[in-house]
């Protein structure tokens, strides 16, 4: 909960990476994203910046 409201989803450390180059290569790090409900939520960003790894993470689509 968040200054009173309960919240609709709530999101802590979420950490995503993939291989290049037979490497692991982090592109989110412990993420932590709270949604009250009745807001209206929009994750921004430039291009290249996770937004979509960040969704599809969290179970967004």
């Amino acid at each position: 909960m968040i200054n009173g409201m309960s919240e609709l989803y709530t999101i802590e450390g979420l950490r995503y990476s993939y291989l290049w180059n037979r490497q692991r290569v982090p592109v989110l790090k412990g993420i932590d994203l709270h949604i009250p409900k009745s807001c209206f939520t929009c994750i921004v960003g430039p291009s290249g910046s996770g937004k979509n790894n960040a969704s599809e993470s969290a179970g967004f689509y």
